[in-house]
Order: structure tokens, then sequence, then C-alpha cells
């Protein structure tokens, strides 16, 4: 069984497919409640942790004038493009993944994918620039 599109596939985008089946039942994957509250806990502490520990590296390197070195502005610009995942992109994407539907809009849709590419790529070119400073 395959999902079903609007009938005008020009108003079709990736943000806003239905996991409607033909047969009319709907999204068959809904969590129990306890599922859901608890992949909830855990993504939420991983959030916690990701944006508290990197926002912890940042003040560290940025605070401390014996710690600004070249190497440490790089894994500076890491912890900003992991932070920028974790609060972005992370929160909204569960929330999709949790629901099944995307309620925050086709531009938020745009933006988020768009912060997702470019922070895998800050951090790739960043790796990058590291090992070429090494």
């Amino acid at each position: 069984m395959h999902p079903t599109f609007p009938p005008d596939m020009e108003s079709y985008n990736d943000c806003n497919v239905t996991n409607n089946t033909d047969d009319g039942i709907g999204n068959i994957f809904v969590m129990p409640f306890w599922q859901q509250l608890l992949f909830s806990a855990m993504f939420g502490i991983m959030i916690f942790v990701a944006t508290g520990g990197n926002a912890i590296v940042m003040w560290i390197v940025l605070a401390h004038k014996r710690m600004r070195s070249v190497t440490n502005y790089f894994l500076v610009n890491l912890s900003l493009a992991d932070t920028m995942v974790a609060t972005l992109n992370v929160i909204f994407n569960f929330v999709y993944m949790k629901d099944g539907d995307w309620p925050f809009g086709d531009a938020y849709c745009k933006i988020s994918n768009f912060i997702a590419i470019v922070s895998v790529a800050a951090s790739v070119f960043t790796l990058v620039a590291i090992s070429f400073d090494r």
C-alpha cells in the first residue's frame, strides 16, 4: 500500500506527506503513550546534554584568554554547529517523528532542512581545517 498524495502534484512537497493508506486505516505506526513518554524523555536528555555541553565548551574557550588558540576556535565552531542542530533541528524533527505530522509550516520545514545541511557542512569543513592545521 502506498501513501496517497494530493491530486495536483504541484502542491506536493516533502514536508506535508500524509501517512494515509488506500484502505482508510491511516497511520498504523502510532506508539503507545508509555513509549512516547520514554522517547520524549530520552530526546529531552539528549538535547539538554548536547546544548549544555556545547555551550560550556564555547564559554570556556571564549571566556578564558589562555584557551584562545586556533584549534580551540575550530572546536568552538564545531560546538556551534552541533548546538544549531540540537536546538533548531532535532526538536522539531522529533515532533515530526512522534506525530507523523509537520505542524510548523512549510517555511520552517525549508529552514530546518537548510540548518541541518549547513551544520553538517560546517562540521565537516571544520574537521578538514583542523586536519590541515595539524
